[in-house]
């Protein structure tokens, strides 16, 4: 009997370790820790983004674990060692065609990041046996996802007091990271440098986006989009079109941009696009003319 309770008891501890070892650290610059399996199946970048949210690592995670561990070929994937010397491993489970086809199981690996290139491409890490490399892929193939930990993703986010007043003209959703939105828009669009310089730490980071778009419920409307945050409180984000780089306005209705204060490089910075089908991060030349919705400081 002692010996049939000293087993179960082995067991719950072994059940215990498994679950806290879902999210492994490997002792990375970012703190980011990587999941150890796969979600299970192929997705479309579209799929994958709707899905998992935040969760999705971004291009640069995804480098970074490149650039910052080891990669040991094992014959049907990588053993991929941190600098603290825990390990995950990323199978070489191929990937899915358009047409549904299966192909290069055991041969290579493909995993999306979050991180889109243009309108019909997305980043993502390939590897066969002889290489690790970051790519663009067209978004409508099917990939493995190996996911990270939401609450290191983009270290940006930093947790706010629960008690924090809320600033009239601004409301609360529930937000992980505590953040407030504003209820409405600033008027007019705005270029990047414009919004940046006149609203400052105001602005919404592309993590601040991304965990919007992440932990609400995004309701088309017909016209805008109702966001309704964890704790049942809601704003909505309408679509006012933009404005392009010669000042042309256009999209109003069916399209909308808003600046994010993340920059790409030194002439881009990330943005939210949204329309009636699909909200996404991109980057955009800082001459565009975007809406701006604010945080509360």
């Amino acid at each position: 009997m002692k010996k049939v309770i000293f087993l179960s008891l082995m067991g719950l501890m072994a059940f215990s370790m498994q679950a806290q070892d879902y999210a492994v650290d490997l002792g990375l610059p970012s703190k980011t820790k990587w999941e150890s399996q796969n979600a299970k199946g192929f997705y479309t970048y579209a799929e994958a983004v709707n899905q998992f949210g935040i969760r999705l690592p971004t291009k640069e995670q995804w480098e970074e674990l490149k650039t910052e561990c080891q990669w040991l070929w094992t014959g049907s994937g990588y053993k991929v060692t941190g600098p603290n010397g825990n390990s995950i491993t990323l199978s070489a489970a191929g990937d899915r065609y358009p047409s549904g086809k299966l192909d290069g199981a055991g041969s290579y690996g493909s995993y999306w990041s979050s991180s889109p290139d243009d309108s019909d491409f997305a980043w993502l890490l390939y590897f066969s046996s002889r290489s690790v490399t970051m790519s663009r892929y067209l978004r409508d193939q099917g990939l493995s996802v190996r996911l990270v930990q939401s609450s290191s993703h983009g270290n940006s986010l930093k947790t706010k007091s629960p008690q924090k007043m809320v600033v009239q003209g601004y409301t609360d959703l529930g937000l992980p990271s505590g953040t407030i939105w504003k209820n409405f828009n600033d008027t007019g669009f705005y270029s990047y440098n414009e919004a940046v310089n006149q609203f400052g730490n105001r602005m919404p980071t592309k993590e601040q986006w991304e965990e919007l778009k992440a932990e609400c419920q995004w309701f088309w409307t017909g016209s805008s989009y109702k966001i309704t945050g964890p704790n049942g409180n809601s704003i909505y984000l309408p679509v006012l079109g933009g404005r392009s780089c010669n000042g042309y306005t256009s999209g109003a209705g069916s399209y909308g941009g808003y600046w994010s204060s993340t920059p790409f490089r030194s002439d881009h910075a990330w943005y939210l696009g949204s329309y009636s089908g699909e909200v996404y991060m991109n980057r955009a030349s800082r001459c565009s003319g975007y809406s701006v919705r604010l945080v509360q400081d």
